[in-house]
């Protein structure tokens, strides 16, 4: 039986987590299920045969743009190589090509793989989908960081201002971090940066000592300068000492994988995304 839902039951959420529990019992992969997703394709035994494995597969859909959506697909060990990720494929595809003839645009179905499925490279293989680029988790622990390992070259003193981002409520979902030559006059969160502003990023709070760094972007006229060493040292020195800090960055993206390197960031994880 194939559900095809926007969103799912708290029994359902359940199944999945037992159905990912099983995947990571067969393999040593660490890719986990989306919290956010846009739709939820499942293949389940029908109810008066539910057991303990009633959810045999699934693939959920985030629609990260309208022309391309992120697909997270997992099929139970024991019902694999029974046709089920096939069937799920199918609908993928049904959607895809209703949602292309609506909106008049071409829609690139992407398949992340953490490299440690067998049985997911190797139906990668078999459907011939193109290897588009690879993005590296990273992890900092502060506790061993030496803060001489981002020693800052700049040539003319800066400020750190740090802002609060707010969503819709009134709690705390992180901070905006600006450096500039001249502090802002309006401690506000700003759309766009003040003029002398030489860059900025952006930190997530999981907890008092675990934290999200991204977003890490320097003004176009202060590039290849230094100046990304130096905002990357003034906010990790803002931090507990016995803290750690992760992040995320392309393959692809070379100037920021030598600075993160530099900095004594470790790759713990490697995404790999596939075009459909």
């Amino acid at each position: 039986m194939l559900i095809n839902q926007t969103a799912v039951t708290s029994r359902q959420k359940y199944d999945l987590s037992r159905l990912l529990k099983a995947c990571r019992l067969q393999e040593p992969i660490t890719l986990g299920l989306p919290e956010d997703g846009d739709q939820y394709l499942m293949i389940c035994r029908p109810k008066q045969e539910a057991d303990a494995s009633s959810l045999l597969a699934c693939l959920i859909i985030c629609k990260v743009q309208e022309d391309l959506w992120e697909c997270y697909a997992f099929t139970h060990p024991h019902f694999r190589r029974q046709g089920y990720f096939s069937r799920l494929l199918e609908e993928l595809c049904a959607i895809a090509k209703e949602q292309e003839a609506l909106l008049g645009i071409e829609i690139d179905l992407v398949f992340l793989s953490d490299g440690n499925s067998p049985d997911g490279l190797a139906a990668a293989q078999a459907l011939e989908m193109t290897f588009w680029y690879s993005e590296y988790q990273m992890k900092l622990d502060l506790t061993t960081w030496n803060p001489k390992q981002l020693k800052s070259p700049a040539s003319r003193p800066f400020r750190l201002c740090r802002q609060i981002i707010h969503e819709d409520s009134d709690d705390t979902d992180g901070w905006i971090y600006i450096a500039s030559f001249d502090e802002p006059a309006d401690t506000s969160l700003q759309k766009t940066p003040p003029a002398s502003c030489i860059g900025t990023c952006r930190l997530i709070p999981y907890d008092s000592s675990r934290f999200y760094l991204y977003h890490v972007e320097i003004q176009e006229a202060f590039r290849s300068q230094g100046w990304g060493t130096c905002l990357l040292h003034a906010v990790l020195r803002q931090l507990p000492p016995e803290s750690s800090v992760i992040l995320q960055v392309s393959s692809l993206n070379e100037p920021a994988l030598r600075l993160y390197k530099k900095a004594g960031f470790r790759v713990t994880e490697t995404l790999s995304y596939y075009l459909y």
